[in-house]
């Protein structure tokens, strides 16, 4: 017997792969075919909310990710000059890194709302019985979907665009890429 909604959720996941969204989370639905569905669920909000602070740190410069990309260590704190004073100097190599960083955290920002938004869609799709449409999803139309996701951080404005996932999953076709 079948879950509600599961043969969505799995036409959903084969969506994104193919157009490498939410890769992010990836390892996390192997995890929930399992048994641990409710401890996954704790896991992804914990590792979430983990790398939203994560890309606020760095944006906030408190942190830095390390050559290999791999981990992140506080900064100390910068010592005063020799002759005491304190006037802008341009760096050219401190201000390339401090854009590399800027990047980095916007970058984990974004996957983290893609994520959240995947999320909402999958929750809403596994309530939801319909039978799984042949068609896929445009490529277009997704990769729209994918930017317009990361650039939102509320709530509720995930929820929205996890709500339009989920309808052009269940019909593909149902939001016009003007709509989006």
């Amino acid at each position: 017997m079948d879950i509600p909604g599961e043969k969505l959720i799995i036409k959903l996941w084969e969506s994104c792969a193919d157009r490498a969204i939410g890769s992010l989370l990836k390892p996390w639905q192997i995890k929930r075919e399992g048994l641990a569905q409710v401890e996954v669920r704790r896991q992804e909000t914990l590792l979430l909310a983990q790398a939203e602070k994560d890309a606020d740190d760095i944006r906030k410069g408190l942190k830095i990710i390390s050559g290999s990309g791999t981990a992140m260590r506080l900064i100390g704190t910068v010592a005063p000059k020799p002759d005491g004073k304190v006037e802008p100097t341009l760096d050219l190599d401190s201000l390339a890194s401090s854009v590399t960083h800027a990047r980095t955290a916007n970058a984990i920002r974004e996957e983290v709302n893609v994520a959240k938004a995947l999320l909402h869609a999958e929750a809403t799709l596994s309530r939801d019985d319909s039978p799984v449409p042949a068609e896929s999803i445009n490529d277009d139309w997704m990769y729209r979907w994918r930017d317009s996701a990361a650039s939102v951080s509320s709530e509720q404005m995930q929820s929205l665009w996890g709500s339009v996932l989920a309808g052009e999953v269940k019909s593909p076709g149902s939001f016009s890429l003007r709509t989006l």
